[in-house]
């Protein structure tokens, strides 16, 4: 992408991550504004897709180890694993048998490669 494709890219991820309404606009008829349940899982090769701050709350970054990088039959595996009519189910079953009362879903994980990428995104003068 050229550096201005990037930057609106970027903006319309992270207000597709942030903003608590989404607008539902259907041929004919009155857009609608709705409360957006949506949460994203973004993949990415890049170390910085989305340019954050300290108040950007809804995002977490994990570092995810490279070590089956280019073991195909390790995919190969888990998409066998992943296309099981069950994987739905026993998820499920896995996520309701975890305790949630002490919960706080504004305690969002300060992850060691989020402050990383926000401290390589500070200006180098000022």
């Amino acid at each position: 992408m050229f550096n201005g494709d990037w930057h609106r890219f970027n903006r319309h991820l992270k207000s597709l991550i942030m903003e608590e309404m989404i607008t539902i606009e259907c041929k004919g008829l009155e857009s609608k504004q709705l409360d957006d349940f949506a949460r994203y899982m973004i993949i990415s090769n890049q170390d910085t897709l989305i340019k954050i701050d300290i108040r950007d709350f809804h995002i977490i970054y994990y570092d995810v180890l490279s070590c089956c990088r280019g073991n195909t039959a390790y995919f190969k595996w888990l998409e066998k694993v992943l296309d099981h009519p069950d994987v739905s189910e026993v998820v499920i079953k896995y996520l309701l048998s975890h305790d949630l009362s002490d919960f706080e879903p504004q305690e969002i994980l300060a992850t060691k490669m989020k402050s990383d990428i926000m401290r390589d995104q500070l200006p180098t003068s000022i």
